[in-house]
């Protein structure tokens, strides 16, 4: 078998080393000599590969501050053009929607929050297309144009109609045009996604761990969850295969009910009667006995779901998100006591709190976007790959 590339070959390559150098200037400016050492080429190769990057804007140089030694110049780095796309996230969150435009490097362009609370369920959809049309046009320039969206909020998603099918939070959203009607307005891909998956995926990148299967409980108004394993998170036909708030169990007197109305923030306040977390830190602080009788019942169920995905999935990693986690010194004892009835307590499990689930929805989102942004514009450069006898 010859061991000659083909043009196409070649054209294959140069596209995947360019994704390469997308993704690793996403994070931080890189010299050439870093990026050729980080991919494993050879400079020449890579010096084509960046010319071609140059002449298409993707990306400029920059100058450092630092002199080289043995050149006796400033080191020069290569940086993403900002100018060169935008994408946008839209974020169904508890009684209000958050919109936020981004250049290509991921930087905030322009925030917009909409309260909910209050308006009427008709009016939330068409004030918000027409604030996002808005906002597009606002910032668009004819090289600076908005690439993709991504709309995140609880519940399913029909994924061959793009639309969301149930949204207890938000009955205006349920099969809904939104995202085709941003679509044909803006004439860019409109993805759907649940909120926990969202968040689980900002976990993953924050943390780092594309290798361990991770599991997420989210623990606030609702109960939401996402699961990730063999490399990848798991949807499901509906987008939230791992949504176990509705799942039906037992509560300590044996009547049916559900893990939200058990083992959500809200319930949790209700039981302890107070309105915010303040409050709850508070009696944590001081021991309180009736936060510790509550925080047992809730440690048990919680304790009871671990084992049953621990069955399944044989996960490593698991992070509950949510309030619980500002009395994360006084649950988590309860918690690993009660994991102890399923002999989970010896098992590997590394457990984290966030308490900002919102910030790990924006960073999932912003790393889905700039990865679909980058591939649109590799994509463009397809017809255009300059044949190169070796790459």
């Amino acid at each position: 078998m010859s061991d000659i590339m083909t043009g196409s070959d070649q054209r294959l390559a140069r596209q995947k080393n360019m994704e390469m150098i997308f993704n690793l200037l996403k994070d931080k400016d890189l010299s050439s000599s870093e990026m050729a050492t980080q991919m494993g080429l050879s400079k020449t190769a890579l010096t084509k590969i960046m010319k071609e990057m140059l002449d298409a804007n993707y990306v400029f140089y920059n100058e450092s501050d630092v002199i080289e030694e043995r050149r006796g110049r400033r080191k020069q780095y290569f940086t993403l053009n900002p100018n060169m796309g935008m994408f946008l996230f839209v974020n169904f969150i508890y009684q209000h929607i958050e919109v936020i435009l981004y250049d290509l490097t991921g930087k905030e362009i322009k925030r917009l929050t909409k309260p909910t609370q209050g308006v009427s369920e008709d009016l939330i959809l068409p004030n918000l297309i027409s604030e996002v049309i808005h906002l597009v046009q606002a910032y668009q320039t004819d090289s600076r144009v908005l690439m993709n969206v991504l709309i995140a909020a609880p519940g399913k998603v029909d994924k061959k109609k793009n639309v969301f099918k149930q949204s207890n939070m938000y009955k205006a959203l349920e099969s809904s045009e939104l995202a085709q009607t941003l679509h044909e307005q803006l004439n860019v891909p409109v993805y759907l996604k649940n909120d926990i998956n969202l968040a689980l995926h900002g976990y993953m990148k924050k943390h780092d761990e594309k290798q361990s299967n991770t599991l997420m409980i989210y623990m606030g108004d609702s109960v939401g969850g996402a699961v990730y394993t063999n490399g990848s998170i798991l949807e499901g036909d509906h987008g939230y295969a791992a949504e176990f708030g509705l799942m039906k169990t037992f509560d300590e007197k044996g009547n049916l009910t559900t893990i939200e109305s058990l083992c959500s923030m809200k319930s949790l306040y209700r039981k302890l009667n107070l309105s915010e977390v303040s409050e709850l830190k508070g009696l944590a602080q001081r021991y309180d006995l009736t936060l510790s009788s509550a925080l047992d019942k809730l440690s048990q169920h919680m304790a009871q779901l671990m084992h049953n995905f621990y069955q399944i999935f044989d996960f490593e990693h698991m992070c509950i998100a949510g309030d619980i986690e500002v009395i994360r010194d006084f649950f988590l004892p309860k918690l690993d006591n009660k994991l102890g009835l399923y002999d989970l307590e010896n098992r590997e499990i590394k457990i984290d709190f966030e308490r900002d689930i919102e910030s790990l929805m924006i960073l999932g989102a912003k790393d889905l976007l700039q990865s679909q942004a980058f591939q649109t514009l590799i994509d463009k450069r397809k017809d255009k790959m300059v044949h190169y006898d070796n790459i």
